[in-house]
């Protein structure tokens, strides 16, 4: 799934069992963290307000009762937003090694940043 920063975002997943399976919700195989912005209701949904680019990661919910377990994955990337407003101009990048980057602006006056 991928959501734009800002996004309010919903997450849900069903299993069914006899005996009826808890549900943990997890982060990159971590116990998900509610919060301000971040909370699970009492139907097992989550929801993640204004999304940020930490919220990235995979989500997983995981179902277990005495005979069984199973999970399932959600992959949550956020696009961030961009802060470059560039008109009749544009940017290029070079990646020339591994640990480097060159920058080379145009614009209609044609002059460049290196």
């Amino acid at each position: 799934m991928i959501e734009r920063e800002g996004a309010t975002v919903d997450l849900s997943c069903e299993a069914t069992g006899i005996p009826a399976p808890t549900l943990t919700w997890l982060k990159d195989g971590k116990e998900l963290t509610r919060s301000a912005r971040v909370s699970v209701s009492p139907d097992n949904k989550v929801t993640i307000k204004s999304i940020v680019i930490a919220d990235a990661g995979t989500y997983s919910c995981l179902f277990k009762n005495p005979v069984a377990q199973v999970s399932h994955d959600i992959r949550v990337v956020v696009k961030g937003q961009s802060s470059l407003n560039v008109f009749h101009e544009y940017i290029l990048f070079y990646c020339l090694s591994s640990d480097s980057i060159r920058l080379i602006y145009r614009s209609n006056k044609s002059r460049a940043m290196h």
